[in-house]
């Protein structure tokens, strides 16, 4: 773990990893990780092209509503049943990701990803206070000094009748995908 902590690159080699660092109440670390592909895509286009958007993989809205008001949505942690039980059941409709609003209605976040859209020639994507992860591919995003993302609040229209709409993290890179 000092090692990975430290940075030093011989801790996993030259190859793609996904690391998942727990720590457990009793003060215990444990460290997993697994070998991944590499992210295809990590920059948002300079320039949004009109493709067909047919073969975009597809993404719907949860039923379910993101409660705000416990301190658990704004932190990673284990407890994410509802984020896995509809990351699965997207899975068995063959979606690509499920996505959240809160209780006031604000886009929040998908299962596994960050949202971002392109809506009236801004990359827009939701302000954490919404209820979302500060993920680690939107925080990248941030710095990136060829296009500007810019924290909004969103709505389910805004998300609708967005220019285009991409969901990203840290492992899969940036996905333009497609509401249902």
């Amino acid at each position: 773990v000092k090692r990975l902590l430290l940075g030093e690159e011989s801790c996993f080699g030259n190859t793609h990893k996904r690391v998942r660092l727990t720590l457990k109440k009793d003060g215990r670390v444990f460290l997993n990780a697994t070998t991944c592909d590499p992210p295809a895509v990590t920059t948002i286009p300079t320039d949004l092209q009109i493709q067909d958007k047919s073969d975009l993989p597809l993404v719907d809205f949860s039923d379910k509503v993101i409660d705000t008001d416990t301190p658990w949505c704004f932190h990673k942690t284990t407890l994410r049943e509802t984020y896995d039980l509809e990351y699965n059941h997207a899975q068995q409709q063959g979606l690509y990701e499920l996505l959240f609003c809160n209780r006031e209605g604000q886009v929040t976040e998908g299962c596994i990803t960050n949202i971002i859209i392109h809506h009236r020639g801004e990359y827009l994507t939701p302000p954490v206070n919404c209820g979302l992860l500060p993920g680690v591919m939107r925080e990248k995003l941030f710095g990136d000094k060829h296009v500007a993302l810019v924290e909004k609040v969103l709505t389910r229209e805004m998300v609708e009748s967005a220019d285009a709409l991409f969901v990203c993290n840290s492992v899969r890179g940036i996905v333009q995908v497609r509401l249902k």
